[in-house]
Parts: structure tokens; sequence; C-alpha cells
């Protein structure tokens, strides 16, 4: 799965194949409400990819679904040539912030308190972001 992860457009084809498990969950009887899409970040994909992924999260979001991102202690976070392994925590808070800001509503995290205090203060960033954008009627 890892070895030579291969997408024309990760967001995409991710958000299609997300799409397409969604129509079944409905098809199936499973409550629409019951369901959150999981982007499957550092799963069969490449650190661009991830990236990517994140940086087009608004794909998904689009699907009406809250979404959720995994980028705790992910050996993706890593994988770029200037974190260490030590310096994961970093680079997961960075993402999952990252994430929040353009429209997560789930993040799964080890560093649970750090990971809070991060991602709290993107999602006031979000919601400040849309208030200036709000018509003043």
């Amino acid at each position: 799965m890892q070895r030579d992860p291969r997408y024309h457009d990760a967001p995409r084809e991710v958000t299609g194949w997300l799409a397409r498990r969604l129509d079944q969950a409905r098809q199936s009887g499973i409550a629409e409400e019951a369901v959150a899409l999981d982007l499957g970040i550092g799963f069969g994909k490449t650190l661009a990819h991830n990236l990517e992924l994140i940086a087009r999260l608004d794909e998904v979001t689009a699907l009406g679904r809250p979404v959720v991102v995994g980028v705790s202690r992910k050996a993706s976070s890593g994988s770029c040539s200037i974190f260490r392994v030590d310096q994961r925590l970093e680079a997961g808070l960075a993402a999952a912030a990252v994430a929040v800001f353009q429209g997560a509503a789930v993040i799964r995290a080890h560093d649970v308190g750090a990971t809070r205090r991060a991602v709290t203060i993107a999602a006031a960033i979000r919601e400040a972001r849309a208030r200036t954008r709000a018509p003043s009627c």
C-alpha cells in the first residue's frame, strides 16, 4: 500500500471514493448522521498526497458529513527531510490545526492536550474569518 502510491489528483480521487462509500452507506440503510468521513492520512499516500488532501479539505467537507483527520505521530508527518522522528509532535499539531481551519470536524490525536490547544485556536481563527466574510446588512 505504501510502496508506490499513485494518484493523478489525490483530493479529487479520495473525495470521489468517499462519495461512493457515503452513497453505498445510504443505500444500505445507514443513517447519514451516523457517518463521518476519514481522509486516510498516511494510508496509501505520499507526503505530497497528504498535504494536498488537507489543503483541499473543502472538497471532502462539501459532501456534507463531518470529516475526520488523523495526523498525530504519523510517519508521513516525519517523512519530509526537515522533520526527525522526535519532531512529529510539532508536525502533527501544525497539520491538525490547519485541518481544523480547513473544516475538519474530528481530529484523532495521541497528544490530546497539546492537540486540543492547537486546534482550539485554529477553530477560533476559522470562526473569525467566517464572521468577517458575512454580509453586513
